[in-house]
């Protein structure tokens, strides 16, 4: 069922053209609305009563009363696949019929965000407000554009309407108030203005005195500034007033950044007995675990989700991280390697690879030492950055060869110095230092297009086709590098 409502998902955003011209005004529905309905219609098929219940409910109410049932309706449609696609096929079906019914089309636009659309759903509550700028409705609107900008990421453009809704919210209800606040606190949040969020968020509890997810979020923001104190004392004020799984993991992150690793390990085990798929949590009880070098309960715990999900990363690095500290780095080298295939980006793994190779080649690691030579090594780097966008490309590679010194490990350091004899024409070099590159990241895209790029210079095309077939079997769901190979495939004939 989950996979099926992925791809309705999927299918309704690429028919997002079609659902604009349903929208707008009545159509006769065309080849795309036809095949998307017929996706939908094996989860349920649009019934005739159903939609006469549903219009009959929505005129039984005063108009303010039938946007308050619009909101609750679709609040319960979210609790399965078959509620939500029944909800969006009859609001899809009357909002045809009766397009100007403007409480339709709140429901519509209510159906399009819980279906995930909320593009398309951000611009039909755009096209209400143009139609009914005045209150009741005009609240509405701003509330479902401040929470579906929230949603989006448009952080900025959830706080502008839901400023402009704040001061009338009381006037729709409590409920409303105390779910507008939580969006324009996770906005403010995302904004990084953490005592507006805490404010915002202060003032849901005003709305909904009890309410734990308010407590919860401000632990959270008190995370983000590292107030690990305050940030329990919200923790614990939000699983007193309710025991529930995210309540107990953001308990758990509190009190691991308090280094209190041993209660961390208690609330993350209270949140995986209520939610035993809370994959994030599992990974983040390893890490608890992996802190107080109770290394095999880690590794059990990084194991459960690799069985559930082979390829998430960010176990198998934590896999590679308990074999860096069990020194059994040859194994540890095979899932970092894994780890950034999938994501070459990933600082965590990168810096666990490079522990690896240092531990293999020198037979030994002290992990402070490096740790060390690592920080100054970074520093370095970034010096010799600022250098380089200056255009000092000379006074950058004598930093960049101190950076290398302490940490070999590092490809950055060699595609530094690739990238400034680049600048200056010295390809052959900068050939060499890229291969070095590749030779520590083999996973990594971008520097094996420089490199194949270089090797063209030289005029070296055939080298340059090995590299990038190499790396494309290494990486074959990177399309874009997929176009590459052709192009240099083109080029080597």
């Amino acid at each position: 069922m989950k996979t099926l409502i992925v791809f309705i998902i999927v299918a309704i955003v690429q028919a997002s053209i079609f659902v604009e011209s349903i929208r707008a005004k009545p159509v006769k529905q065309n080849a795309g609305i036809e095949q998307l309905n017929k996706v939908l219609d094996q989860i349920y098929k649009l019934d005739e009563n159903d939609v006469k219940q549903f219009l009959k409910e929505i005129n039984n109410r005063e108009p303010l009363e039938a946007l308050k049932y619009i909101r609750k309706r679709g609040l319960k449609a979210e609790e399965s696949t078959q509620t939500i696609i029944k909800y969006f096929r009859i609001s899809q079906e009357l909002v045809k019929r009766e397009p100007d019914n403007p409480v339709i089309k709140y429901a519509y636009a209510f159906s399009l965000a819980i279906m995930k659309n909320r593009k398309e759903a951000i611009k039909v509550l755009h096209d209400m407000m143009k139609h009914h700028p005045k209150p009741p409705l005009s609240h509405f609107i701003n509330f479902s554009l401040t929470a579906n900008y929230c949603n989006s990421g448009q952080y900025v453009e959830a706080i502008a309407y839901g400023i402009q809704v704040a001061p009338f919210s009381d006037s729709i209800g409590p409920d409303f108030t105390k779910s507008l606040y939580i969006w324009l606190g996770d906005a403010y949040d995302n904004m990084k203005e953490y005592d507006k969020s805490i404010d915002a968020y202060k003032n849901a509890i005003k709305a909904s005195p009890g309410y734990p997810y308010a407590y919860q979020n401000i632990g959270i923001v008190y995370q983000h500034l590292k107030d690990w104190d305050k940030a329990v004392e919200n923790g614990l004020k939000a699983v007193s007033l309710q025991s529930y799984p995210t309540g107990h993991f953001s308990l758990g992150n509190a009190y691991s950044g308090r280094k209190d690793y041993y209660k961390a390990i208690d609330q993350y085990k209270l949140a995986l007995e209520l939610n035993t798929g809370f994959l994030v949590c599992r990974l983040r009880l390893g890490h608890a675990y992996m802190e107080i070098e109770n290394y095999e309960s880690a590794k059990a715990e990084f194991k459960k989700i690799l069985n559930k999900k082979p390829g998430d990363v960010d176990a198998m690095a934590a896999m590679g991280w308990y074999y860096n500290m069990t020194r059994r780095y040859e194994q540890a080298v095979v899932y970092l390697e894994r780890t950034l295939r999938y994501n070459s980006d990933f600082k965590f793994a990168k810096k666990q690879l490079q522990i690896a190779r240092c531990a293999i080649e020198n037979h030994t690691i002290d992990l402070v030492d490096f740790n060390n030579k690592y920080d100054r090594a970074h520093k370095l780097l970034v010096e010799a950055y600022a250098m380089m966008q200056k255009g000092q490309l000379k006074e950058s590679n004598a930093i960049i060869k101190k950076s290398i010194k302490l940490n070999p490990y590092e490809p950055l350091g060699f595609t530094y110095l690739a990238s400034n004899y680049y600048n200056v024409q010295d390809f052959k070099s900068a050939a060499i230092e890229l291969e070095k590159a590749m030779a520590l990241d083999p996973y990594n895209a971008e520097t094996a297009t420089n490199y194949a790029c270089t090797l063209d210079k030289l005029g070296r095309i055939d080298e340059a086709y090995k590299i990038v077939r190499e790396t494309s079997a290494k990486i074959p769901e990177n399309t874009a590098f997929k176009k590459l190979l052709e192009t240099i495939r083109s080029k080597s004939k």
